[in-house]
C-alpha cells in the first residue's frame, strides 16, 4: 500500500493528480481540495493507493460545509 501524506508539502505544490496544496479550513493542516457535485467538500490530508492505478482513497480528511456565498457589505441573508 503507498500513503500520500500532503500535510508534509508545502502550500501551493502542485500533486500528481493536479490537485494544489492548501490550509484546511477546519483544522489548518496542509491537504487537497475535493468537492463534489452535492455541494459537500473535504480536504484530504492523506490517501493511500491499495495497488498501482488503482483510486486512491482518503485515510485522513475534514468534512466541512459546501461552498460559502459572500454577501456585499451591510447585507444580511434572507429568512427562510
Amino acid at each position: 500500500m503507498e500513503t500520500q501524506d500532503f500535510t508534509r508539502m508545502p502550500l501551493g505544490a502542485l500533486v500528481a493528480t493536479s490537485r494544489t496544496v492548501i490550509r484546511c479550513p477546519q483544522c489548518r493542516r496542509h491537504g487537497v481540495l475535493e468537492s463534489y457535485r452535492d455541494g459537500s467538500r473535504i480536504c484530504v490530508h492523506a490517501e493511500s493507493v491499495t495497488l498501482p492505478g488503482m483510486v486512491p482513497f482518503p485515510t485522513d480528511r475534514c468534512e466541512f460545509a459546501g461552498p460559502r456565498s459572500v454577501l456585499p457589505k451591510g447585507m444580511r441573508p434572507l429568512a427562510v
